[in-house]
């Protein structure tokens, strides 16, 4: 009995750190080929304090029960993404692909897409529909609409 759980265990931690490994790949930009994409992680992401006069987002967001850090990225986010339409689903909320027009820029946020099962399940299929670029942060996924932007998604 007490080896079988040593082994369990021994397992159990190989894979979690397998499953931390495929996160940390695209850390700082490195392995993205995307110039978009690049200077989005360079400019948005790896900021750690608000880049710009604009709080109100990120408050509501820290209300919402973000932790600091995701209320900051999506606050930099928002401001860096000027003339897109910026569309957040909240916690309760259940996500739905938005329907933006072919010639309309859009950013959609999910909130908490590992809440629970029925989430997931919904937040994989969406991924697997998207035909643009798609970011998962583990604490939200981001959706870009854009004609310019391939099918590509990312692991941060």
């Amino acid at each position: 009995m007490t080896h079988r759980y040593h082994i369990r265990n021994r397992i159990f931690r190989f894979v979690l750190t397998l499953g931390a490994m495929t996160h940390i790949r695209h850390w700082r930009g490195h392995g993205i080929h995307s110039p978009y994409t690049y200077s989005l992680i360079r400019n948005v992401f790896m900021k750690k304090r608000i880049m710009g006069e604009d709080h109100d987002l990120h408050d509501r967001l820290r209300k919402e029960g973000l932790p600091e850090k995701g209320a900051i990225q999506l606050q930099n986010l928002h401001s860096y993404c000027e003339g897109h339409q910026f569309s957040i689903v909240s916690r309760e909320e259940q996500p739905n692909p938005l329907t933006v027009r072919p010639d309309e820029k859009a950013v959609l946020c999910v909130l908490f897409p590992r809440q629970n099962r029925a989430r997931v399940r919904c937040c994989r299929q969406m991924v697997r529909d998207h035909k643009g670029l798609s970011i998962d942060n583990r604490r939200y996924l981001l959706f870009f609409y854009d004609n310019r932007l391939t099918k590509l998604h990312y692991k941060l």
